[in-house]
């Protein structure tokens, strides 16, 4: 049972990022297909999502008598459910079925439960003017994501020991890749620069205002040349995750199942093109949200191998 409880958290934590990302890419304008309705469409899905400070100086988001779109509303229903039930399971796997855990997988738990309790009491300042409180729910829910796929990576004696530490290091280096890209890429979108580099690489002609990449600055100068230093930033990353993430796919035989290997290499590949449809312009609304819930997936597969490689020369093996 307690797997059972494990896997539909992590089921439904993917669709609180899914439906996180879609709500927040909406009230940036990615849904406004036509720039002649920007003003009326930005107006329909920031009404009653801004914050007080936001309301104060934005005009759009003052417009009156505009509900927000029917799918953003669904998109709340669907995150406030799926929220809710999720803190229910980790109460439970936490307390309830802390018997059949072993060794890291009890410290799995704990730390679900309390990313849970902490993304409660960050959601009384969402939505948010600073940066960092997005990032804090983001990534929050990456690691409640890799958290739950670490309590159901399955444990097996490996053939060979010294190749399983090896690859748990390998996969860790991946998943320390994975949070700074991930961190990157929320910054471009709370940045609102989805849109500012359309080719594979875009170098700042002028030079950068570094604030754009800190968290704590709520009003960032809006920058073409900043902008496309966190577009390069992340696609930096992007390209060190997708050789780490292959090379450790590839090492992954042997120590962790051939179904986490085939993921992991999956996932890499339908991020690297889903980004470059976002990049493109193609459908950026979905691609958008499709980009953040595949990053959460891949965060959750690479954790899943690393439990595996660490329970294949561990007495974590036979955990329930």
């Amino acid at each position: 049972m307690t797997r059972i409880a494990a896997l539909l958290a992590l089921a439904l934590t993917l669709c609180i990022t899914g439906s996180s990302a879609f709500i927040r890419h909406s009230q940036a304008g990615l849904g406004c297909a036509d720039p002649a309705d920007r003003v009326a469409c930005l107006a329909s899905s920031r009404q009653t999502t801004g914050s007080s400070a936001t309301l104060a100086r934005d005009p759009i988001a003052r417009i009156p008598g505009i509900e927000p779109p029917a799918a953003v509303r669904i998109a709340r229903l669907a995150h406030r459910i799926s929220a809710v039930v999720v803190g229910l399971l980790a109460g439970a796997i936490a307390l309830v079925g802390w018997s059949s855990l072993r060794g890291s997988e009890r410290a799995a738990a704990a730390i679900g439960l309390l990313v849970t309790a902490a993304l409660a009491w960050l959601g009384r300042f969402t939505p948010h003017d600073l940066p960092l409180v997005t990032l804090g729910n983001v990534l929050g829910g990456f690691a409640l994501a890799a958290a739950y796929a670490w309590i159901l990576a399955p444990g097996r004696r490996a053939a060979q020991p010294v190749a399983a530490v090896r690859l748990f290091g390998l996969l860790a280096v991946a998943l320390l890749l994975a949070t700074v890209q991930a961190a990157l890429g929320v910054m471009i979108s709370v940045r609102h620069a989805v849109d500012a580099c359309a080719s594979l690489m875009c170098w700042p002609d002028t030079p950068i205002d570094w604030r754009v990449f800190d968290p704590l600055v709520a009003r960032a100068p809006d920058s073409q040349p900043s902008a496309r230093a966190l577009h390069l930033a992340h696609r930096t990353s992007a390209l060190a995750l997708v050789s780490v993430g292959a090379l450790a796919a590839i090492r992954a035989r042997g120590v962790a199942p051939g179904s986490l290997r085939m993921a992991i290499g999956a996932l890499l590949l339908l991020q690297v093109l889903v980004g470059a449809a976002l990049a493109a312009g193609l459908s950026p609304l979905f691609a958008g949200t499709a980009h953040n819930t595949i990053a959460a997936a891949l965060i959750a597969t690479l954790a899943a191998a690393a439990g595996a490689a660490l329970k294949s020369r561990s007495t974590d093996i036979g955990a329930g």
